[in-house]
């Protein structure tokens, strides 16, 4: 296995330096800092705050590796694109700052944070005590079997960094809805809505019936700090159950994965009993639906106390919004399907469904930020 694999660096990065050229008598040395490490130099009895440019590196990374391209063929061939569903880190590990883990959504790549990670990088208190990682995924998995993959992942950066600090996680859409599974203990509540019968009595292959597990029933993460959702459909958005998501699940290539454990699912459970109908299970477009018996049972689940979290919700600024917010909708997904008891916060912005990208959006990411530090000293 590549190095780049097993330590979640990514296979090819690229940092911005700033040159420092001090001269004595008729020699030069030149040294080169990384801004984002170090902000200040000492040159002989003075010390001097760096130049820096954090963006321009980003820049780059986008020109070259075009990382955006693989949101749209992630989601209609996600089989294809199976081994990208990882999680990355964008600069060395360093066991003092925070993991800043961020989750992208539908039809989307890690490319869609660089507004955010480039203010926070503008940001010196921030970027001195956060790390950015990231979690990148075909998005056309249903979104059960993402959050599965994201655990499998925080479960080996607890074997890989054993002393990490506890994560802040940030979700975009329906990165958001992952996310929010990351909080969540589900005992046997999301199991039983599909089997009625506990897993001992489900005949299936062990290796079905593990991932089944593994989607169905999951606890709440010891590693995560505290989380922010965006624009995220906790209740589902009924554009995917319209001609819009419709055409999308016929885009979508369903993968082999997905297809024989529908096949095993439909023969352990019938419809007629309250279970999962077969295009239930595929695609993620299936799995946002408002009828979704992942996503009614879920909502239904509180969330861990312990963590707080936080919700940024979209408003186009309608007519009817304004008169009251919680007919508001960010174009996609609707006030009541983000709002959720007991946040620590609720904003809601001047926005579309791309909030993470707004800069009031942005402006109240950093605030959590700050205030997540002024909590942990």
């Amino acid at each position: 296995e590549r190095n780049f694999l097993k330590d979640f660096s990514m296979a090819r990065n690229y940092y911005g330096v700033t040159a420092v050229a001090e001269f004595r008598g008729a020699h030069c040395g030149i040294s080169f800092h990384d801004p984002v490490d170090d902000s200040k130099v000492r040159m002989g009895p003075h010390t001097y705050t760096l130049a820096a440019d954090f963006t321009t590196s980003l820049a780059i990374l986008l020109s070259k590796e075009l990382p955006e391209k693989l949101g749209i063929l992630r989601l209609l061939d996600p089989g294809k694109y199976a081994d990208s569903a990882r999680m990355i880190r964008l600069r060395p590990y360093n066991d003092d700052r925070i993991p800043l883990l961020l989750v992208h959504g539908l039809m989307d790549s890690p490319a869609t944070w660089v507004p955010l990670i480039n203010a926070l990088r503008a940001d010196p208190e921030l970027r001195s005590r956060y790390q950015v990682w990231a979690y990148s995924y075909p998005s056309g998995y249903p979104y059960p079997y993402t959050a599965a993959l994201l655990r499998r992942e925080l479960d080996r950066a607890k074997i890989v960094f054993p002393n990490h600090k506890p994560i802040v996680a940030v979700g975009h859409s329906m990165g958001g809805i992952i996310t929010r599974l990351m909080l969540t203990d589900s005992d046997d509540a999301v199991w039983d809505a599909y089997f009625h019968r506990s897993p001992d009595r489900v005949r299936m292959s062990a290796k079905q019936k593990s991932l089944m597990e593994e989607m169905l029933i999951f606890q709440s993460r010891d590693d995560i700090a505290r989380a922010v959702f965006l624009n995220s459909p906790h209740r589902g958005a009924e554009m995917a159950g319209n001609w819009v998501g419709k055409l999308g699940r016929k885009l979508i290539r369903v993968p082999k994965l997905m297809i024989s454990l529908g096949d095993a699912v439909r023969q352990v459970i019938t419809l007629s009993e309250g279970g999962m109908a077969y295009e239930d299970l595929p695609t993620s477009i299936d799995s946002l639906t408002p009828n979704n018996l992942f996503v009614k049972t879920v909502v239904a689940l509180p969330l861990n106390p312990r963590i707080p979290f936080h919700s940024i919700i979209g408003d186009r600024g309608k007519p009817k919004a304004r008169a009251n917010p919680e007919l508001g909708s960010d174009g996609f997904v609707p006030y009541w399907s983000s709002h959720l008891e007991g946040a620590r916060s609720e904003k809601i912005i001047s926005s579309n469904h791309t909030g993470h990208q707004s800069p009031e959006g942005i402006t109240e990411v950093l605030r959590i930020l700050h205030l997540h530090l002024k909590t942990t000293r």
